[in-house]
C-alpha cells in the first residue's frame, strides 16, 4: 500500500508542478511491468520510464541537454522519426535541478498525452525521465467539428444549459481507445 501512496505523491506533484498534464501515464499499474528503474507498457513494450538514471555529465541548457539525451536513447524509447517532433512547453527549475517537459507534434498539432520529461540534476546528469511518446502516429489533420460545436458538445456532455463564453479550445490528435481521431 505504502508504493500506491508514494506513486499517488509523485503524481500530485507533478501535476501541481504542471509538468505532466496526463496522468494517464502512471494510473494503471496492470498495464506495466517494473523491473530494475524502469517502466515497460505492456501492450506496446515501450519503456516509459526511467529512474535513478546515471547519465554522463552533458553541456548546454537543460533544453539541449534533454533532447541531446532523447537523440542519444531514440532506439531504447522507440522514439521514431526526429527529435524536432518534440516541442518544449516547459522547463521547470527545482532544488534537485531542471525538468524539461516536451509535447509530441504532429503536422504541427499537439499529441494528446503525449508528454515527455527529463529532470536534470544540478551536474547537468539526467536523473529520470518520463516517456509520452506516440509511435506511429498517421492521422488527417482536418478537425471532424468545429469548435463551436465541440464547446456545445462538451457543455451538453456535462449537463450545461448554456456553454461557457470566451473559453480556450486547442486543436489536439489523441488516442480514444486505440483510435487516433482530432480534438479541438
Amino acid at each position: 500500500m505504502k508504493c500506491k501512496e508514494s506513486r499517488f505523491v509523485f503524481i500530485a506533484v507533478l501535476a501541481i508542478f504542471g509538468i505532466v498534464s496526463g496522468v494517464r501515464l502512471l494510473s494503471a499499474q496492470e498495464n506495466y511491468i517494473y523491473t530494475g528503474d524502469k517502466r515497460i507498457e505492456t501492450s506496446t513494450n515501450i519503456v516509459r520510464a526511467l529512474y535513478r538514471i546515471n547519465s554522463r555529465s552533458y553541456s548546454g541548457t537543460p533544453e539541449e541537454i534533454a533532447r541531446t539525451y532523447l537523440q542519444e536513447n531514440r532506439e531504447r524509447l522507440q522514439i521514431d522519426g526526429s527529435i524536432d517532433q518534440f516541442k518544449v512547453f516547459d522547463i521547470k527549475e527545482s532544488p534537485a535541478g531542471h525538468h524539461v517537459a516536451f509535447r509530441q507534434i504532429y503536422k504541427g498539432i499537439p499529441i494528446w498525452e503525449s508528454e515527455t520529461v527529463v529532470s536534470i540534476n544540478r551536474n547537468d546528469q539526467v536523473t529520470m525521465m518520463i516517456n509520452g511518446f506516440q509511435p506511429h502516429v498517421d492521422v488527417i489533420s482536418v478537425p471532424v467539428v468545429t469548435k463551436e460545436s465541440a464547446i456545445s458538445l462538451a457543455a451538453n456532455a456535462l449537463g450545461l444549459s448554456d456553454p461557457v463564453k470566451g473559453g480556450i479550445t486547442e486543436l489536439n490528435c489523441g488516442s480514444m481507445t486505440k483510435a487516433i481521431r482530432i480534438i479541438p
